[in-house]
């Protein structure tokens, strides 16, 4: 055997050995490892009429992390697929909370939530049925799947501006859309990452140690392997501002049809990042055409902007990850009481 062939084989094992052994020793020293991946904790199931929707997996307790340090939470999810304690039959003359992550609870522990924090703010009990990812037609779906001998007292949908403002045609989309055993597996960046945090304990060190070095996390944005945080993501213009609008309060009105009539039920605006932190035009924009279409249509709007502006961006938001902090899911809690308290649902 030619000796460059001997030396590359060579070079080849002690890769993998090092590997594994690297491998080995992340997984005894670093026994979290796999609390960053939201995978463990999601599950899907397919809705009849409405297609795929993701859900919280049956039973599951345990934690979830960031990777760069902004939280570290417990969730634990029930046998039906909702981040809240008991069964489905609870729901029955509660206040239900929909939406998506925002309304589960991203990073933040179970009594820290919005439906928390919104039992003790208006003392009424509340029933959370939320969906990371999940967008109107998701929170039909979600809405659906709750047997119909149980009735809400009232609902409340957790409209997240930056992502749920969207030309829709629900029925259309659920008849097109893939079952929960029929997903379209692409190789890209993010699809390995998912990999390598599902798989790697030394992935997930590596990963840990440099998203929280400043050094190593700005090279990492740098050279385009990390986005920074808190940068916009496409873009709509103003004059499609309405259109969707107009959209948005169509599939609501659906949503709210599938509720005995006489059910209170309230949108709650959740304000863009980029208009609490840099009062951002088109978004501010945004937020008055959808409140105003929304109040024409008879349906009631909870807007808790002012208060997110007036406790400003850094206390109501972590630092990287999008999402609300304690803070914010406290004011978001108070608006909505303020609501419950104005129907009078006590």
């Amino acid at each position: 055997m030619r000796p460059f062939i001997k030396t590359a084989l060579l070079l080849i094992v002690s890769i993998v050995v090092s590997g594994l052994i690297g491998e080995s020793a992340a997984r005894v020293g670093f026994p979290q490892w796999r609390e960053f991946l939201s995978e463990w904790f999601m599950d899907r199931t397919v809705v009849p009429g409405f297609g795929a929707v993701s859900i919280g997996r049956a039973g599951f307790d345990g934690y979830f992390s960031q990777n760069n340090g902004d939280f570290r939470v417990h969730i634990k999810i029930n046998k039906f697929g909702h981040r809240q304690s008991g069964s489905v039959a609870d729901s029955d003359g509660r206040v239900w909370i929909v939406g998506d992550s925002f309304a589960f609870g991203w990073g933040v522990d179970g009594d820290q939530m919005t439906s928390s924090k919104l039992e003790v703010a208006a003392n009424i009990r509340t029933y959370n049925i939320a969906s990371p990812g999940a967008d109107i037609c998701g929170y039909q779906a979600l809405v659906s799947r709750i047997p119909k001998k149980f009735k809400p007292r009232g609902i409340i949908v957790m409209l997240t501006l930056e992502n749920d403002i969207r030309i829709y045609n629900c029925a259309a989309e659920n008849s097109q859309m893939q079952s929960a055993s029929d997903v379209d597996i692409r190789i890209n960046l993010p699809t390995a990452k998912e990999f390598m945090m599902k798989h790697s304990a030394l992935y997930n060190v590596s990963a840990v140690t440099a998203k929280r070095s400043p050094v190593l996390r700005e090279l990492l944005m740098t050279v385009g392997l990390l986005a920074r945080p808190h940068i916009k993501h496409g873009s709509f213009g103003e004059d499609d501002i309405e259109r969707r609008g107009a959209s948005v309060v169509s599939e609501l009105k659906v949503l709210r049809d599938m509720v005995p009539a006489d059910t209170p039920f309230a949108t709650l605006l959740i304000p863009s990042r980029f208009e609490v932190r840099d009062n951002d035009n088109l978004f501010r924009r945004l937020r008055e055409a959808v409140k105003k279409q929304l109040s024409n249509h008879n349906l009631d709007v909870i807007d808790p902007f002012e208060a997110f502006r007036k406790a400003g961006f850094t206390a109501t938001h972590f630092a990287h990850d999008g999402h609300w902090s304690p803070r914010g899911h406290q004011i978001a809690a108070a608006a909505a009481a303020q609501w419950i308290q104005e129907r009078g649902l006590q």
